[in-house]
């Protein structure tokens, strides 16, 4: 029996990676602080961060909002390729665009009438979860965060809703009603 002849292969060629030129912040918030190669570099309004020639294949390290007063705040969740890691090689990414995301919280407080503050509590639905604010404490609440999809990261707002209030041993429900935090908003829930 004769041996086959052996098949030849083509070569493959994989394409290089594009140069990240641009980082994007998801949410799109401006002065976000991200660092590469010892240079600080700060997002526009539009959340966009051009990156100098000399920066593109350094490492980029995360810093967060560097806006004060603190009327909000950043939370870094992760890459737009999923990584969880604040310092990441440019080249390690594809672009020209790299995108980072964050959830964004804005600094709220709820009200109720005239009961004073901390004697009472409300409980919010949301799609993050169930919220357990007390009145009258300013508490940091989510009101957008960085999603994947498709094409990209996304950004998803969070509604909060209120559903029941609570004052001592009594637990009331109440009319279903919606809020979306704001910087240094006040939410008035009717008991």
């Amino acid at each position: 029996m004769a041996a086959e002849a052996p098949t030849a292969v083509a070569p493959t060629t994989v394409a290089p990676k594009a140069e990240v030129t641009h980082l994007q912040i998801v949410p799109a918030v401006r002065d976000v602080i991200v660092v590469v190669n010892g240079n600080r570099y700060t997002s526009d309004p539009d959340g966009t961060i051009a990156l100098a020639p000399a920066d593109r294949h350094g490492d980029a390290e995360v810093f967060g909002l560097g806006a004060s007063p603190p009327l909000e705040h950043m939370d870094f969740i992760g890459w737009g390729d999923g990584d969880t890691h604040v310092v990441r090689p440019l080249d390690s990414l594809t672009g020209p665009l790299a995108q980072i995301a964050f959830s964004l919280s804005y600094r709220v407080q709820t009200a109720a009438g005239t009961i004073p503050p901390g004697q009472a509590t409300v409980v919010f639905d949301t799609t993050i979860g169930r919220q357990v604010l007390t009145i009258g404490q300013p508490e940091w609440l989510v009101a957008s965060r960085a999603v994947a999809s498709p094409a990209g990261l996304v950004t998803e707002p969070v509604v909060y809703t209120a559903l029941s209030f609570t004052r001592g041993p009594t637990t009331t429900p109440i009319a279903a009603t919606n809020f979306t935090p704001s910087p240094e908003a006040v939410w008035v829930v009717v008991p």
